[in-house]
């Protein structure tokens, strides 16, 4: 146990340092590179609309790529209105809610466009305009944001949507109001299509990767570990480059680039790699021994794969977990949900 301690802490010591530091760097520079996309994103699309006498009209446009999108929208094309309630629950309180509204108008054929409000001067003006139109006019009672949020899940077709005739009266529930109950039914179509969840997604790359790293670690098992240099007194490996790319640099970045970042990692995830690493790692090294004479590696093993997780996944796992919520916190502060096109 000694030897293994001198291992960890004496022996590879600048080793160690320098696996530390390319790790938080790489990451670093990973949680910046993210950002800096972001904002660039918002700074590259701008879009403008406008609701006027004769339709709706949007631009759309692409600053980096120098183009410009024109929609237009012709009050003589749209054949029907739906409105229907969006409650958004609220980011920082999970029992409170916002009262919204999301009008859906039918287009030419089958085609639709959605605008959610949380403004109810806004929502009316939009709604007068629609009937002073002699648009048909219709509300339904349940609530269309799941369906809406889950778009990127199925292939929600809002065609199906159905109402009853409406009027233009107010509606009881005020619009942007707080509510601390969802009394509406969420809306779900006829048919849903679904796609692969993010969760789904989520648990193949933890499989794809727990199978590779299996994979990797059995290779270095047979073909690294058991013949590495070793000091004379049989108490560290003498590391080389090579050797610290091979079995440091890849096993920590492999999971970090591919998987941790991702929505739904459990936290207990690198754990579970440890031990992974640990079996492939110790079976062929195991069998080796048995037919070869090699130096006992089992405390060398268990030191290497303490390294991974302490100083590279656990931290990498904490680092990007961090940045992503930074990132969502400062992104809810700068976009206005209910100014956004849908």
């Amino acid at each position: 146990m000694g030897s293994g301690i001198y291992f960890l802490f004496l022996q590879p010591i600048n080793w160690i340092l320098v696996s530390i530091f390319a790790v938080i760097s790489f990451i670093s520079g990973l949680i910046f590179a993210f950002f800096m996309q972001q904002k660039k994103y918002l700074e590259r699309y701008e879009i403008f609309y406008e609701l006027n006498e004769k339709g709706y009209f949007q631009t759309a446009i692409d600053h980096k790529a120098g183009q410009r999108e024109e929609t237009s929208i012709l009050f003589d094309s749209v054949w029907e209105v739906i409105i229907g309630n969006s409650i958004k629950e609220s980011s920082s309180n999970k029992k409170l809610y916002y009262a919204g509204k999301l009008m859906v108008f039918k287009y030419k054929d089958n085609q639709y466009y959605m605008r959610e409000f949380f403004n109810e001067e806004e929502f009316y003006d939009w709604a007068a305009r629609f009937q002073d139109k002699g648009l048909p006019l219709f509300q339904t009672d349940d609530d269309l944001r799941p369906a809406l949020l889950e778009r990127q899940k199925y292939h929600t077709d809002f065609n199906q949507l159905k109402g009853e005739p409406w009027n233009g009266e107010e509606f009881p529930q005020k619009i942007g109001r707080k509510i601390y109950k969802n009394p509406f039914h969420p809306w779900e179509p006829d048919e849903k299509k679904p796609e692969v969840s993010l969760r789904k997604k989520t648990r193949k790359w933890e499989i794809r990767i727990g199978i590779l790293l299996l994979a990797y670690a059995f290779i270095l098992g047979l073909t690294v570990l058991p013949w590495q240099p070793v000091a004379d007194d049989n108490t560290f490996w003498e590391m080389g480059l090579l050797f610290v790319i091979g079995v440091y640099g890849i096993n920590i970045l492999l999971p970090i680039i591919t998987v941790f970042w991702r929505a739904y990692t459990k936290w207990f995830l690198p754990f579970i790699y440890f031990a992974v690493l640990f079996a492939g790692h110790s079976i062929p090294v195991w069998i080796i021994w048995i037919f070869a004479d090699i130096p006992p590696l089992g405390i060398f093993i268990i030191a290497t794969e303490i390294i991974i997780l302490l100083f590279g996944w656990i931290p990498g796992y904490i680092l990007l977990k961090v940045g992503k919520g930074i990132f969502m916190f400062i992104r809810k502060l700068t976009i206005k949900e209910n100014n956004q096109m849908l």
